[in-house]
């Protein structure tokens, strides 16, 4: 009678920790997919914005490539609006446009592996996204009901010549 409550008692472990270790790993797949997914909205977000913010009259008065910043951001949030919709993502966002190039500092705000700033010499447009996902596991836990997965990209028109 003994041996079998003890298997009893070890079955049951195991089957928590078999439980635990699956509900971590819906919760990793789940940021992975995220963060995947944010990515690409960036990067489609600041190629978008970039393209459409070209400023042609500039070009031709000064012969000088520019971004309009207004129509740049607008567009950028957007994109990013509508791919959030489609997935039903809580997110923020953050538009920085380089006119004609420069620098912004401490952008993006997190998720930066190298830690540099925002910069470039050619007119360029920065996308920043921070995502909540919701999770099980960590929930459970009493971690929260969701972690929060950063993404950035960046898109620049070349401002050099052809010959």
């Amino acid at each position: 009678m003994r041996s079998e409550r003890g298997s009893a008692g070890a079955g049951f472990a195991l089957m928590l920790i078999v439980l635990a270790l699956s509900a971590s790993l819906l919760d990793i797949y789940s940021l992975a997919t995220a963060k995947a997914w944010a990515d690409r909205v960036c990067q489609e977000a600041s190629l978008v914005a970039v393209s459409t913010a070209r400023d042609l009259a500039a070009y031709v008065q000064t012969g000088r490539v520019r971004v309009d910043p207004d129509v740049a951001d607008q567009v950028a949030r957007e994109v990013v609006a509508l791919r959030a919709q489609q997935r039903g993502y809580q997110y923020s966002v953050q538009v920085e446009v380089l006119e004609e190039g420069g620098s912004v500092p401490g952008f993006p705000p997190a998720g930066s592996i190298l830690g540099r700033d925002f910069a470039g010499n050619d007119p360029a447009v920065g996308v920043y996204l921070e995502v909540e996902v919701p999770t099980a596991f960590m929930k459970a836990l009493g971690l929260g009901n969701a972690t929060r997965v950063h993404a950035f990209a960046a898109s620049s028109l070349s401002s050099a010549r052809r010959s």
